[in-house]
């Protein structure tokens, strides 16, 4: 009988190990600056949150990194943004401000691998998710200026446009609800608070007792409502 006890018990302990244990993400795309990454280390998903190995973030978009080993402690360093992570550890220090990560960097074989969207956004990049064709989409600041530049025209194409009538382009108008933007990533990162009812920006007053990095599905599904101070979006419905 005890044999048996302790056979169901062994068993349950594996269930949950393997209920917790990360996910490896084979069929997400990484794209950085519109150049697909292939890292060494395939990204995993553990809790609802994607991990990349740490040399994609330095190789790939211009940052610095340093470890310190008696901490387990990573520095990551761009321009006048500096995030400091330790392995195993949510809580997060971004320019001297704690936030709490949904998810803990941590090693996999050796690799050190990173919240690839509370990084990116900490380092001041626009992330996109794509699920139609599951990709993470990433610009850094001087890519973003960059594709926003126009060449100068030619001669030939002034005098062309002189002669032709303007067409005016289609664009999208952004929808807005009660002074909020309305989109449909529902991995756009917003902040929660311990005791709070609401969601907000990372920048907001709101935000100074308690920090709680989340995304914009995950709070909607929480029923939390958007902050009328710092406005964030709201999830297409």
């Amino acid at each position: 009988m005890m044999k048996k006890k302790g056979f169901i018990t062994l068993l349950l302990g594996m269930s949950l190990t393997l209920l917790t244990a990360p996910v490896m993400a084979q069929n997400i795309i990484l794209q950085i600056n519109g150049q697909t990454i292939q890292p060494a280390v395939a990204p995993i998903l553990a809790e609802g949150t994607t991990l990349v190995p740490i040399r994609v973030v330095s190789e790939n978009l211009g940052a610095t990194v340093d470890w310190n080993n008696d901490e387990r402690s990573i520095t990551i360093n761009k321009d006048d943004q500096t995030i400091r992570l330790v392995l195993d550890q949510t809580e997060v220090t971004v320019n001297g401000q704690t936030i709490e990560a949904a998810t803990a960097p941590c090693a996999i074989n050796g690799t050190t691998m990173v919240p690839i969207r509370l990084i990116s956004q900490n380092l001041n990049c626009a992330v996109e998710w794509d699920s139609a064709t599951q990709t993470i989409k990433i610009a850094s600041n001087d890519e973003t200026a960059a594709s926003a530049k126009l060449e100068e025209p030619t001669q030939q194409e002034t005098a062309a446009s002189e002669e032709k009538p303007a067409i005016a382009e289609k664009t999208t108008t952004p929808q807005y609800s009660g002074g909020h933007q309305v989109i449909s990533d529902e991995n756009y990162v917003v902040y929660i608070t311990k005791t709070g009812e609401k969601y907000h920006e990372g920048n907001c007053s709101s935000l100074r007792k308690s920090k709680i990095a989340t995304t914009l599905g995950e709070a909607t599904d929480g029923w939390y409502d958007a902050c009328d101070k710092c406005n964030p979006p709201i999830l297409a419905i």
